[in-house]
């Protein structure tokens, strides 16, 4: 079995791709020529059965979260949307999943027959994928990062960049309307009285 790219939880540093491990050690072997550049590359360069599982494991992502970016990032299939989703990767002794670590906690009881680590799964090529389980871990993972992008979308204006509410002219904008300033006529009849006093 051939595995592209190194496995995320052990070359991710610490801090710099949110939800991947980054102390599991991994086994994969390197000896494709050629480095993938599209997920599709990436399946093409394992045997028919893991070629199998990995295109499941994605049709079940896509299923999950459809609008979700398809991308490979150091290496591995990668789905984004609102930030990282979950990754996947094959290696020789098994296929990793990497739902960050909340997708670990919350489904924890049901990840329970399988090795968990953080923010990473590995099932192992004798047990069947459970692919249900995986499209619940997206959902919710989809859910988690809209709940997040949300706030940032509704970030209220500051105050002094917010429009003033129509004024009493009608006229909306930043700052009220202001009336034009009167002006006042002269009173013509006062300076003629004062020219027939100077005669």
């Amino acid at each position: 079995m051939q595995s592209f790219g190194p496995d995320p939880a052990s070359v991710a540093p610490s801090g710099s791709e949110p939800g991947v491990a980054t102390h599991e050690r991994g086994d994969p072997m390197r000896s494709a020529p050629i480095r993938p550049r599209t997920i599709d590359d990436y399946i093409a360069g394992f045997s028919d059965e893991v070629r199998v599982r990995l295109g499941k494991i994605r049709q079940t992502i896509r299923r999950a979260a459809p609008d979700a970016q398809e991308v490979l990032s150091y290496g591995i299939p990668t789905f984004r949307l609102g930030g990282n989703l979950v990754h996947c990767a094959a290696f020789k002794n098994h296929i990793g999943f990497y739902p960050t670590p909340s997708g670990i906690e919350n489904f924890r009881n049901e990840l329970a027959p399988y090795a968990i680590s953080k923010g990473s799964i590995r099932f192992p090529p004798d047990q069947p994928i459970p692919y249900g389980l995986i499209g619940r871990i997206v959902k919710f993972r989809v859910k988690e990062n809209l709940a997040k992008a949300e706030p940032k979308r509704k970030k209220p204006m500051p105050a002094e960049c917010a429009p003033d509410q129509a004024s009493a002219g009608g006229h909306t904008g930043f700052g009220a309307a202001r009336p034009p300033a009167s002006r006042k006529r002269p009173d013509h009849g006062a300076r003629s009285s004062v020219s027939q006093k100077r005669r």
